[in-house]
């Protein structure tokens, strides 16, 4: 399986697209969903996917979750599809479109109408959130209450 710079490096201007809009965003409370964690949900999926096609789905779709996060509600659409113009002519547009599906829906439990990619991304996501980063990963959903209560 390739390693997340080889993936980086195969769909560098979607990459920097992505990160140029973590950078940009206004969005303060991103709730422990920013570039870090799309960089390590991608990785994984890379490891866990069935596929070196999946796998790079995956990736690209990983890279993507944590757009509802960093954009506005009502942009999350539009942000999702201007990045996978990036992926045009790698990817066929059904692939595309899946990719950008499976980004919208990983939030989901499992259900039969998912595709590998989605269900790649989603298990990626929950082993994501099970590494000991977590612990330092939860502080930004609530950043102004103490880690420590020295009274106590």
């Amino acid at each position: 399986m390739k390693t997340f710079n080889e993936f980086r490096n195969q769909f560098s201007s979607f990459y920097n697209a992505v990160k140029a809009g973590h950078e940009a965003s206004v969005s303060k409370d991103r709730g422990g969903h920013g570039l870090d964690h799309d960089v390590t949900v991608a990785t994984i999926a890379t490891a866990i996917a069935p596929s070196i096609r999946i796998a790079e789905k995956a990736w690209c779709a990983a890279m993507l979750h944590s757009t509802d996060r960093v954009v506005e509600e009502d942009e999350v659409n539009d942000v999702l599809w201007k990045y996978s113009h990036f992926l045009e002519g790698v990817f066929t547009r059904d692939e595309v479109e899946e990719i950008v599906e499976a980004a919208l829906r990983h939030g989901e439990l499992n259900t039969p109408d998912q595709s590998e990619t989605q269900i790649a991304l989603m298990d990626a996501d929950r082993l994501a959130n099970m590494q000991s980063a977590v612990i330092i990963r939860a502080g930004q959903f609530r950043p102004y209450i103490p880690s420590f209560e020295f009274a106590y």
